[in-house]
C-alpha cells in the first residue's frame, strides 16, 4: 500500500517535460537538457525569422503593385493608341522611353543621394 501511494505522489510533482522513468545516466540527462535549449533557440530563430519575413513583405508588396500597375498602365496605353494609328503610338513609345530614364535617375542616383544623406546625419524620419 505504502509503495503505491509514494508512486501517486510522485506521479502528482511531474511535469510534461519530466521523463516518466527516472534517467540514472548523467550523460543522458546533459543530452536531455541541451536538447530543450536547442528547442528554445530554434523558437527564437523561427520567430525571428517570422518578424524579418513579415517586414520583407510589408515593403515588398506596395512596390509589387506599383510595379504591376505600371505595366498594365502601359499595356492599355499601347492597345487604345495602337488602334488610333501609328504616329500618336510611336509619340507614347518615345514619351515612355523619356519617363523611365528620368524616373531611373530620379530614384538610382537623387533619391540614393538625399536619403543617404539624411540617415547620416541622424534625420531618419527624412529618410
Amino acid at each position: 500500500m505504502k509503495a503505491a501511494s509514494n508512486n501517486l505522489q510522485t506521479a502528482e510533482h511531474r511535469t510534461e517535460s519530466d521523463p516518466l522513468l527516472p534517467i540514472k545516466d548523467e550523460k543522458r540527462q546533459n543530452s536531455n537538457e541541451r536538447g530543450h535549449e536547442t528547442d528554445k533557440k530554434f523558437k527564437l530563430c523561427d520567430t525571428l525569422a517570422r518578424d524579418d519575413a513579415t517586414d520583407i513583405l510589408t515593403l515588398a508588396v506596395p512596390i509589387f503593385v506599383a510595379a504591376v500597375s505600371w505595366i498594365v498602365m502601359k499595356t492599355t496605353d499601347t492597345a487604345l493608341l495602337g488602334h488610333v494609328g501609328t504616329e500618336y503610338l510611336s509619340a507614347s513609345a518615345l514619351s515612355d522611353l523619356y519617363t523611365m530614364c528620368t524616373g531611373v535617375l530620379i530614384r538610382g542616383r537623387i533619391l540614393g543621394i538625399l536619403c543617404s544623406q539624411a540617415v547620416g546625419a541622424g534625420n531618419y524620419k527624412l529618410a
